[in-house]
């Protein structure tokens, strides 16, 4: 028996049966912070399926059949390694059933560098926590805008094709959330191939992005196309181009940037530390991926001006009480007191003491997911004085040529 996985909600719709996830696991980098060392190896990784209902399905299907996005190393990567009989497809490709030659090598390389980031945004979690962030991606992003607003704006050649695409966009409307919606919009529903891996082939002569393409294709870059190309200059060769394109919109949607025609904003605008544009170096980063490892002396200390702590909204007080299911004020008489059980796509967990104290500094956070997705929450506080946190509720809607 066949059992197939997509991560396009289009083609899952075509296959009956098949399974929609655009990563099987939640991987978990383990770091020992106390017992580490550099002459060891401290890089250790563990995985947990996403879905346990596909665990029992895995174990009764002999082959497996992958319809994927060529950007996704992530799940390519998760394919692969079920060892099972494999045929994989790119979503353009499917309908012909033509197999994706896909490089083992190439994809395992990409997935550790990813895993070697997260190692680094575990190791950072607490600094970069500071800033309502969770991965490191997010900072890196930050830090090039930062750069950016302080350096000479000098004209940026084009990487990859791509960014034309994304130049041609941005004359229609020039909001960067917008412009990688549509390309996800188009990818998904094929009229063009996957944007996301930096090249592109129009497969739709009808579709509204190939008019936006002609109409504009021979125009100057836009003032929202070169911050990109700057973001993407400073993280090309850090960051895949994929995550760099869905990180801007990932932080642009959370309000932590907004990148648009009338400039670019930092919703966080100080707390900076000495050499934090070591970051953005590339020959430190080429270093860490060759080493398989995380070389502590790799990069400078980061020794932010301000960190996360506790501050009671109501009194004052910097100590913090909690419970499992709540969170309160050490000081008797105080009134503060939140439960800290939410359910996040329906499934219920505990935000930790560094998710209170961002809602408590930012007014709202990014939380983890049990399907490893994140939500957005906020911090409220109703009429009669007691604390409770809400969710944002997001649009289903992706058809970015609706109005």
């Amino acid at each position: 028996m066949i059992l197939y996985f997509t991560d396009n909600p289009l083609i899952q719709k075509e296959i009956p049966g098949s399974i929609l996830l655009y990563q099987l696991y939640n991987w978990r980098v383990m770091y020992d912070k106390e017992n580490s060392d550099i002459d060891i190896d401290i890089f250790k990784t563990k995985k947990t399926i996403k879905k346990k209902t596909v665990e029992k399905q895995l174990k009764n299907h002999k082959e497996i059949v992958g319809v994927v996005a060529e950007s996704n190393y992530k799940l390519q990567y998760e394919l692969i390694q079920l060892k099972k009989p494999l045929n994989l497809y790119l979503w353009h490709n499917y309908k012909n059933r033509k197999l994706f030659l896909y490089g083992e090598t190439q994809i395992q390389n990409c997935f550790f560098k990813y895993l070697q980031r997260s190692l680094f945004s575990r190791i950072l979690y607490d600094k970069i926590s500071a800033f309502n962030m969770q991965r490191i991606e997010q900072f890196l992003i930050y830090i090039a805008i930062h750069k950016y607003k302080i350096s000479k704006h000098e004209d940026i050649e084009y990487l990859y094709e791509t960014d034309r695409l994304i130049n041609t966009i941005s004359h229609e409307r020039s909001e960067f959330w917008y412009i990688v919606d549509k390309l996800m919009y188009h990818s998904r529903r094929l009229d063009i191939t996957d944007a996301f891996t930096g090249k592109f082939e129009i497969l739709n002569k009808q579709s509204s992005i190939q008019k936006i393409y002609e109409k504009h294709k021979d125009k100057k870059k836009t003032k929202l196309t070169n911050v990109f190309l700057y973001i993407l200059r400073e993280l090309e060769g850090i960051v895949p181009y994929v995550d760099i394109l869905k990180t801007i919109r990932y932080m642009e949607n959370n309000e932590l940037i907004e990148l648009s025609s009338a400039g670019v904003f930092l919703k966080i605008e100080e707390q900076f530390y000495d050499n934090v544009f070591e970051l953005l170096n590339k020959e430190r980063w080429e270093l860490l991926y060759a080493s398989k490892d995380y070389m502590f002396d790799m990069f400078p200390p980061m020794n932010f001006i301000e960190e996360l702590t506790f501050k009671c909204p109501e009194c004052g007080s910097t100590k913090l009480c909690s419970s499992p299911v709540s969170f309160w004020c050490s000081t008797q008489s105080c009134s503060f007191k939140i439960n800290r059980v939410i359910s996040p796509v329906g499934i219920q967990k505990n935000i930790g003491e560094k998710d209170l104290l961002r809602m408590l500094k930012f007014g709202d956070t990014i939380i983890k997911n049990s399907y490893g997705g994140y939500n957005r929450f906020f911090l409220n506080k109703n009429k009669k004085g007691f604390y409770f946190i809400s969710p944002k509720i997001y649009n289903n809607d992706i058809n970015p040529d609706k109005d």
